[in-house]
């Protein structure tokens, strides 16, 4: 009985021993806007530390873009699906306080689905390989008829 209470601790202790990443997903958060309307799409990162790498994406949908990319300092805009261009911005630039929420503008029906907000905190009290690693899922729902 000892050995199978050991044994199933074994895998979390293995890994605080030698994992320099923890991953963690929180449930799913519904979003429903109208046509044409902005889309707040909220996400932060539980870390403390600066938020190293930010993506947000479409896990469903086509893999030839990302809705918004950030990494070190800087937003690539070269990553970005072209129906985003020119539609999303981060609500903070800053990311202040580890908020990554994003806001979509003038939501269209082909907008609705299944979003991903990837974040990478470095860690400032471990290594320097050492980051916490964060995916929020968000389902957007448009709802109603366009004005047009």
């Amino acid at each position: 009985m000892y050995f199978l209470q050991v044994f199933r601790y074994f895998p979390r202790v293995l890994c605080m021993l030698y994992c320099r990443t923890l991953l963690v997903f929180p449930g799913q958060l519904d979003v429903v806007v109208g046509p044409e309307e902005d889309a707040v799409l909220q996400c932060w990162s539980p870390a403390g530390g600066k938020i190293s790498v930010l993506k947000w994406s479409r896990p469903n949908g086509n893999s030839d873009g990302y809705v918004y990319f950030y990494r070190n300092n800087r937003c690539f805009n070269s990553y970005q699906h072209p129906r985003f261009h020119g539609r999303v911005q981060l609500r903070q630039p800053d990311m202040k306080d580890g908020d990554a929420t994003l806001i979509l503008r003038n939501v269209t029906e082909l907008d609705a689905g299944i979003y991903e907000c990837y974040t990478s905190v470095k860690n400032p009290g471990r290594s320097k390989r050492s980051s916490v690693e964060t995916s929020q899922f968000i389902n957007l729902m448009v709802t109603g008829e366009s004005n047009v």
